[in-house]
């Protein structure tokens, strides 16, 4: 279905309304995330100017600029709420470099922003028209100053061939890159801290090894979709499955069922794996012509974010009273808060982790040392030989495989 636009349109896309689609044109439906070709392909190579790939990694030392200088508005210690004081934050700021909104602008959207966040799942009309007004109003004050940069909003102003926005149409299109590109990197940004924090071992094996960063973005990604699902609108009669498709029926494609799915990704689908291999070949970008433009930046904001948190705060820890709370809106997996202890107390970390061998009943299998490499090691004479007594936290989950996998249970943790 992602794949087949001329039988599935995105006209409509994440309306989930009751019933057939309806007749009336709806001007939501001229912005890229509702919109089919040929109008969709004119949009979209019109967006890709800013979001092409090689452009977003050039932009990567300004994105770190943000977060370090983000990071350094954090107390040295103490508990903060990581989602209002950063995950918001990064997001926000990227997307006002990339599409050009000016600095003095940026409080004002940032403020209508966060009551939009926090009036959810309530809807809030006139605060999306506030935000739209907004950008009508930096709209015209950039073609009234004759001044030309390269951001979206100068093309949007200045646009190449025949596309023309006028003011309302080139505000929502600049309203739908802020709600693409700052809440859904919002969600990835929490849901990875979240699931690095909750097993301390994860969070200290990637502070031992920054280049891990990456992969754990990519296992986020999969495990938490931002965006859990998406919505197609039958053009023709069709069937999927075995079950009848009649013209203007919408499908809910459930992303995160994808990404879970068992026969994809084994039986530990539903599990958070920073070793799983191909992770990043999960569906939480879309497919097809749809695919997230945004995709590089929000990979690199999150990856970043972790590379100066885990420099900066290499002890993180979850607030021990912390629990996972959800904002309860069906589009997005969105975290309200995330507290944590900046630098908790070494009294509150745990004693070593100890890895004992009994010689008399090692076999010299070899099976451990698979899990485990950088704590043992067969010999020549097939003799088990422990490199590392004390597990570094980092270390912990491939020791307690190997002591699993050892089939004459010769290995022990203490």
């Amino acid at each position: 279905m992602l794949t087949d636009p001329e039988t599935f349109s995105n006209a409509f896309n994440f309306d989930l309304e009751r019933g057939p689609a309806p007749d009336l044109h709806d001007p939501m439906n001229t912005i890229i995330a509702r919109s089919d070709p040929p109008y969709h392909s004119a949009i979209r190579r019109f967006l890709r100017r800013w979001f092409e790939p090689a452009r977003l990694r050039r932009f990567e030392p300004h994105v770190r600029e943000i977060v370090e200088a983000v990071v350094a508005e954090l107390p040295t210690s103490g508990r903060v709420d990581l989602i209002g004081h950063l995950g918001r934050v990064i997001p926000a700021r990227t997307v006002y470099a990339i599409i050009g909104i000016p600095t003095s602008d940026r409080d004002r959207l940032q403020a209508s922003s966060d009551e939009l966040n926090a009036n959810l799942p309530a809807p809030s009309p006139d605060l999306i028209a506030r935000i739209r007004q907004v950008f009508v109003e930096v709209i015209q004050d950039r073609r009234a100053s004759g001044e030309r940069r390269d951001d979206v909003i100068d093309g949007l102003v200045h646009p190449d061939g025949d596309l023309v926005f006028d003011d309302e149409v080139a505000a929502g299109h600049l309203l739908q890159l802020l709600v693409a590109g700052a809440d859904t990197t919002t969600s990835l940004i929490g849901n990875l801290l979240l699931r690095l924090l909750q097993e301390p071992s994860r969070w200290d094996r990637v502070v031992a090894d920054p280049g891990r960063a990456a992969a754990a973005v990519e296992e986020s990604l999969r495990r938490d979709s931002p965006l859990p699902f998406t919505l197609r609108t039958a053009v023709a009669g069709t069937e999927l499955g075995g079950c009848p498709v009649e013209p203007k029926d919408r499908i809910v494609l459930s992303l995160q069922s994808a990404n879970w799915d068992e026969q994809v990704w084994g039986d530990s689908a539903l599990e958070f794996d920073l070793d799983r291999p191909r992770a990043a070949a999960h569906l939480s970008f879309g497919s097809g012509i749809h695919t997230c433009l945004g995709a590089p930046i929000a990979r690199i904001e999150a990856r970043v974010t972790i590379e100066v948190l885990t420099e900066r705060f290499p002890r993180l820890r979850l607030a021990p009273d912390h629990a996972p709370d959800y904002l309860p809106v069906a589009q997005m997996r969105l975290l309200r808060s995330l507290v944590v202890d900046l630098d908790p107390p070494a009294a509150t970390e745990s004693r070593p982790v100890l890895l004992e061998v009994d010689p008399d009943r090692c076999e010299g299998h070899g099976l451990c040392e698979s899990e485990a490499s950088e704590l043992v090691h067969l010999d020549d004479d097939g003799v088990l030989v422990i490199d590392r007594v004390d597990v570094p936290a980092h270390l912990v989950g491939a020791a307690t495989r190997a002591v699993q996998v050892c089939p004459v249970a010769a290995l022990r943790l203490r």
